[in-house]
Formats: C-alpha cells, structure tokens, sequence
C-alpha cells in the first residue's frame, strides 16, 4: 500500500482533508470549502516633505531632527529613512514615550525603513530634560538596532540624542555604537 493509500485508510471519515487532491475527495463528501484569506494593501502616506541634501554628518541629521521634536513635551523616537545617495526619504515616529524614556524595538523601526525602500537609517530621539547624554539603555537600544539593520541589510548609520536647538550626541562619534 503506497503513502498516501495508507494516510486515506488512516483517516476517520469525519475528518476533511484540505490537502487532497479534488479527484481524491470521497464521492459521498462534500468538497472541502474555498478557504478565505485576508488580503492586505500597504499606502504609503507622506504627511509633509522635506526638501533635503545629502546626509553627510551626524549635524545634518540633527538639523532636520531639531524641527522634528521643536514642540514635543515627551521623548520620541523617529527613524530617518536614507536612499542609497544618503538623501532623505523619510521620517517616521516609531515610538512616543513618556517624559524620560522611549523605547523602540527593531520591528517599528524597520517596518518603516522596508516599506520605503531605505537603503540606511539614522535613529534619533530627544531628552526633553536638556541633558543629551546618552543612557545605558539608549546605547543598549541602539546596538540592538544595529544588529537588526545588519540582518536586514539596512544599515544603522548612526543613533542620536537630539535637543530642541540643534545640539546633538552623536553614539557613533562617542565611540558607543
């Protein structure tokens, strides 16, 4: 008896077998039901544009970064989406945290980076507290990016700790990432 006769006589005659063949469905049985699927369909919005050179330094980033957290009152963690000549596609908000701690995982960051295409990403949050000293878990978090960006073959440029007047700590520059 071959495989798949001896799966058939195995079978209880309840049991319906979404995986057979049509010509091996039972005469007496109904053929199984058309399984529906969810289909999805991603848009993209763009919300506003920024007209941009390149992104050659960790300032450049900071720059577009000060206008990005000007009026925010909590801390917020944004990725900056770079094309292959490090111009900016995009910003996205990726967490919005409290007054002292925004966590984004990988899986926000880089959700938005695949949807459009980046070729790298700069990360960046602000410290509404004025004090742009790194943490301990900013530098844990921004490794973490770091080696999610690697398997994914989008690159974590840089990860920055951004002020509302321009100022910045760049993890790269500090020799922490």
């Amino acid at each position: 008896m071959n495989s798949n006769a001896t799966r058939r006589a195995q079978r209880d005659a309840h049991t319906l077998d979404l995986f057979s063949a049509a010509s091996e469905v039972p005469h007496d049985h109904a053929p199984a039901p058309r399984l529906e699927v969810p289909v999805f369909t991603l848009r993209l919005v763009r919300e506003r544009s920024h007209e941009t050179a390149q992104v050659r330094t960790p300032a450049d980033v900071a720059r577009l970064a000060t206008e990005l957290v000007a009026d925010l009152d909590r801390e917020a963690f944004y990725v900056i989406a770079l094309s292959t000549a490090n111009r900016v596609i995009g910003a996205h908000c990726a967490h919005l945290g409290t007054v002292d701690a925004s966590v984004a995982s990988p899986r926000e960051c880089f959700k938005f980076a695949l949807l459009v295409n980046a070729r790298s990403v700069v990360c960046l949050h602000n410290h509404p507290s004025g004090n742009l000293e790194p943490s301990r878990a900013d530098v844990q978090v921004s490794k973490q990016l770091k080696s999610a960006g690697e398997a994914l073959g989008i690159p974590l440029v840089d990860s920055l700790v951004v002020g509302f007047d321009g100022r910045y700590t760049s993890l790269v520059e500090r020799g922490l990432l």
